[in-house]
């Protein structure tokens, strides 16, 4: 079996946006994710939102449309998720092996997750403007709040770390050692503005900084190892500490 690649993609993508144009009960369709941004490259799955008319019963829809897709592509795959009264996400594995995500919503669910959504097609004619509206709404985050929450709730994963250690928990260890690791990512993608959702741009920061939480990850499941992980991600975490401190003018 061949791995889809961009021409097999683009075939997919526009099998189902014809489908979807169609269908009467579709006010609309976007284009989210790496396609938004044109696709990053061959690795980019396809993820849609589509937007039911304001007289259809969103769920119902979204029901119908299990086997519309059924019938245009290739599903090798496929896993349900109802997210409100308003709203379900079909994730759809081809046999090509190319990821699918396409949620259904009305149009009072519908948000702006980023503000390069792409309407494909809008028979309601007010789409664009919910996007621009429901992105307007959304306040970057609070590096101060969110530093304090981390700042006060960090010695509850080190102390964790330590007490499995001595206890001989040692995968119970290398959890609570991930979630230093993951708090300090946190920080340092709001000092640097970087997406840190599913590590999205994890790889973007500074590289002294990547460095540093590299030598987190203990090479080895044992005791001794698993110390030293300790070690270097208290130090890690509270050298990103100082770095807000300096932001926010703190001691």
């Amino acid at each position: 079996m061949q791995l889809y690649n961009s021409q097999s993609r683009q075939e997919a993508l526009e099998k189902l946006l014809e489908a979807l144009e169609a269908d009467r009960r579709i006010g609309g369709a976007l284009l989210v994710g790496s396609g938004a941004y044109r696709f990053k490259d061959a690795f980019s799955d396809i993820d849609l939102a589509v937007v039911t008319s304001e007289e259809q019963d969103a769920l119902t829809v979204f029901r119908d449309w299990e086997s519309v897709i059924r019938e245009l592509l290739p599903v090798l795959w496929r896993f349900t998720d109802i997210r409100g009264p308003e709203t379900g996400l079909y994730a759809v594995i081809l046999e090509d092996f190319l990821e699918i995500d396409i949620s259904f919503q009305s149009l009072a669910a519908l948000s702006a997750r980023t503000p390069n959504w792409k309407v494909i097609f809008d028979r309601t004619g007010k789409i664009q403007d919910v996007l621009h509206e429901s992105w307007a709404e959304k306040t970057e985050a609070d590096i101060e709040a969110t530093y304090t929450r981390r700042l006060d709730s960090i010695w509850h994963y080190v102390t964790h770390v330590a007490v499995s250690l001595k206890r001989g928990q040692l995968w119970r260890a290398t959890y609570y050692l991930e979630e230093i690791r993951n708090r300090t990512i946190e920080l340092e993608g709001l000092i640097c503005h970087c997406q840190i959702r599913h590590f999205r741009e994890v790889d973007q920061l500074p590289e002294e900084r990547l460095s540093a939480l590299e030598r987190t990850f203990p090479a080895q499941l044992t005791h001794d190892e698993l110390w030293r992980a300790l070690y270097a991600a208290t130090d890690c975490f509270f050298e990103t500490a100082v770095r807000v401190d300096d932001i926010l003018g703190n001691r």
